[in-house]
């Protein structure tokens, strides 16, 4: 964050978590894309809703492969927004989302092999 509290990339707002993930203006296009990649519905709140339940629907959803797209999708955001900050790096809402669905499809092959070692601590998946 910055001392003025201001976001960093755009300047216009405050520097805060639901700006950062879903209010900031080249984070929607993102948002939305991916919603429809997997066929989801927004639903009512999915963009209205302040930033704990927006989180909260999010990553308790029933679908375990939504839960992996959404956190998966929330952190490409803030790699790529510091990126932008640290690297100078210019955003391009299409390689986060190419990243995103290669970061899924990996995770999802990982599960439908049944290769569960890394949630038991260990370094490497071998498929």
């Amino acid at each position: 964050m910055s001392e003025d509290n201001l976001c960093v990339i755009c300047h216009t707002v405050a520097e805060e978590d639901i700006h950062i993930l879903k209010d900031y203006p080249f984070v929607c296009p993102i948002l939305c894309s991916l919603l429809k990649e997997y066929n989801r519905s927004p639903g009512g709140c999915f963009f209205t809703s302040n930033f704990t339940e927006w989180i909260n629907s999010n990553i308790t959803s029933s679908s375990i492969l939504w839960n992996s797209i959404f956190g998966i999708t929330i952190w490409s955001i803030w790699k790529a927004r510091n990126e932008v900050i640290f690297a100078n790096w210019v955003w391009k809402e299409e390689e986060v989302i190419k990243k995103v669905i290669f970061l899924v499809l990996e995770v999802d092959q990982h599960w439908k092999v049944g290769d569960y070692r890394l949630l038991q601590g260990e370094d490497r998946l071998t498929v």
